[in-house]
């Protein structure tokens, strides 16, 4: 059974896609009608278990609010620091977002 859910973000209509960075990370992008929106996800140094990503809070400053309306993951309270920025270690529910991959 697949979920039937519009994804928007600011009033735009975007569709999910999942990936992987060269590390094997878990990488989720945004598309747009005209193309990539977003990436909201980050691959920084070292490896995580598949279902942990850090959030992209410095290019997707509404990432958090995103993720957390659709229910697609939760924030673990962790975070790590890259060059001036903080970015979210999120947990995020892998059947949701397959569900909601097209």
């Amino acid at each position: 059974m697949s979920i039937m859910v519009k994804l928007y973000v600011n009033h735009e209509p975007v569709t999910l896609r999942m990936g992987e960075y060269y590390n094997g990370n878990l990488a989720i992008s945004l598309d747009c009608c005209e193309g990539p929106y977003a990436t909201i996800t980050v691959n920084l140094d070292g490896t995580l278990c598949p279902e942990y990503a850090y959030v992209y809070t410095n290019n997707c400053p509404w990432a958090e609010e995103f993720i957390e309306k659709y229910h697609l993951g939760e924030s673990t309270g962790l975070s790590r620091r890259s060059g001036y920025c903080e970015y979210p270690l999120y947990k995020f529910d892998i059947k949701k977002l397959e569900a909601l991959e097209r």
